[in-house]
């Protein structure tokens, strides 16, 4: 219509042609151009750029293949607002640096692994969320933590130290297994556990005060209740 004269005022004098091949290399450009704007921005931000095809195994650790092989990236922060899902499997977050305290709160404490009650939510189990590993520091409950509604109903928490909770700090949840070293202090306020168990190796007893009822039985691999020192469970 434009070669004719167009209703619209615009007209060319021959029909337009299109050059598919040079379309593409003026995308290019500007593809490169953009991507180097980020990559400048990166740098300044003394950001590690890893290229390749990305996977992530947990909220916290990605796997990316890249042309030298693979590389897995780990963090001691953790910041996510959409859903994580395990549909065969456990969920696992934990510290990258060795002896990283794990705090499980309602909002972000400095130097800690950092996991609130709202992202808890957000996560889809087969097997449950796993918090920490052998190689974890200290678990502290300072916040509200409460199951879902779907998407996992046992908690496994994995210490070298020690798990206490602190005023405020609640947990609802319908099987908590413990693995400590240091001891299990789960007594500032009831908690709302259906099933528990816990491994305790080298140091301290186990302290529970809980809503009823409450059983002692078998959580994710741990048996009933095992520790160095005292065990007191408080019903109430």
């Amino acid at each position: 219509e434009a070669v004719n004269g167009g209703k619209s005022g615009i007209s060319v004098g021959a029909a337009p042609k299109l050059d598919m091949g040079q379309t593409v290399a003026w995308k290019e450009t500007v593809v490169d151009k953009l991507n180097g704007g980020v990559t400048g921005l990166l740098k300044r931000a003394k950001t590690r750029v890893v290229h390749g095809w990305g996977t992530f195994s947990d909220a916290k650790t990605c796997h990316v293949e890249t042309a030298d092989g693979p590389v897995t990236i780990k963090a001691d922060t953790v910041d996510f607002s959409d859903v994580i899902a395990s549909t065969s499997g456990s969920v696992i977050f934990a510290p990258h640096t060795s002896g990283l305290a794990i705090s499980l709160a309602d909002a972000p404490v400095g130097g800690q692994l950092t996991l609130t009650g709202a992202q808890l939510q957000l996560v889809s189990a087969a097997d449950g969320v796993v918090i920490g590993d052998a190689t974890a520091g200290d678990i502290s409950l300072a916040g509200t933590i409460t199951q879902p509604v779907a998407g996992w109903d046992t908690l496994p928490l994995v210490t070298s130290g020690s798990v206490s909770d602190a005023a405020g700090g609640t947990l609802q949840v319908a099987n908590l297994a413990v693995s400590s070293v240091t001891g299990v202090t789960l007594s500032t306020q009831g908690q709302l556990i259906g099933t528990f168990a816990a491994a305790n190796t080298i140091s301290g007893g186990v302290s529970l005060k809980n809503t009823p009822p409450l059983t002692v039985g078998s959580v994710a691999g741990v048996n009933g209740i095992n520790t160095a020192d005292d065990v007191s469970l408080t019903v109430t």
